[in-house]
Formats: structure tokens, C-alpha cells, sequence
């Protein structure tokens, strides 16, 4: 479930972060993807809340109700979580140290994925190739 390898996905991105990651700037981060939606789900059922904020306080009270919490609660959100409930810790420890990395206090979990992004990519592009079969910029 995820309670063993909390500390080493912390550590693994916290090395990694210093190499990897660009500047950031503004107020907040955005996170997409089926894990920050579980994570962003578990949250909302713990505060009975339907948004898309998901500040380092609620990931740290995710982290504590997943460890700690009552059983029969757990169970619900797990059924509800289904195949991602196993990913809420290791994904509660990735975007914990990314705003901690970035000294962010809030992150906002985007509706759309990565598969989003990368249909809207390859509609946007396969667009512009038949416009310019269809209309040649030499003609």
C-alpha cells in the first residue's frame, strides 16, 4: 500500500529534483495525471469538499488519515480510489517534495492528463500538416 516506500520515493525525488527541475515561478503548481486525481479525490472525500486545490497541509493530512486512519473510512475510499489506492502515499511523497522543492504552499490538480496533452498535441499538429498539403504557403 505504499507505507514502505514513502521515504525512498522522498529521498529519490529530492535528489533527482536538484538535477532535473527548471525555475519555477508564480504562486502555485499544477499536477496532472491519474495519481494527483486520486490524491485530489482522497482529499475531497476526507473534507467533504469538491475542488481542485491541494495544498501541502491536505497532503500531509492524506498521508496521516492513510496511516492512521479509521479502517472502515479507508475502505469507502478505497473503493471509490480502486487500482490508484496502492499510489496515494508514494504519490502523497512525490508532491510533497516537489512543493516543498519549489516553496509552494498550493498545487492544483489540472482535469485534464498527460493523454489530453498529448491528443490535443497531435491534433493541433496533424491540423496544421493538412492545412499546408491543402494550402501550400509557395502557391
Amino acid at each position: 500500500d505504499g507505507r514502505n516506500e514513502y521515504q525512498a520515493c522522498c529521498d529519490y525525488v529530492k535528489k533527482h529534483l536538484k538535477s532535473l527541475a527548471p525555475k519555477m515561478y508564480g504562486n502555485s503548481i499544477l499536477l496532472s495525471g491519474g495519481s494527483a486525481k486520486a490524491v485530489l479525490k482522497y482529499k475531497n472525500i476526507l473534507e467533504n469538499k469538491k475542488n481542485f486545490n491541494l495544498g501541502t497541509k491536505q497532503l500531509r493530512r492524506v498521508k496521516h488519515h492513510f496511516e492512521n486512519g479509521n479502517e472502515g473510512e479507508k475502505q469507502k475510499i478505497e473503493a471509490v480510489l480502486k487500482d490508484r489506492y496502492r499510489l496515494i502515499l508514494p504519490a502523497v511523497a512525490v508532491f510533497s517534495q516537489i512543493t516543498r522543492f519549489y516553496q509552494k504552499d498550493q498545487a492544483f490538480v489540472c482535469r485534464s492528463g498527460v493523454r489530453e496533452g498529448c491528443l490535443y498535441h497531435f491534433i493541433k499538429e496533424n491540423k496544421r500538416q493538412n492545412e499546408e498539403k491543402l494550402f501550400p504557403k509557395n502557391t
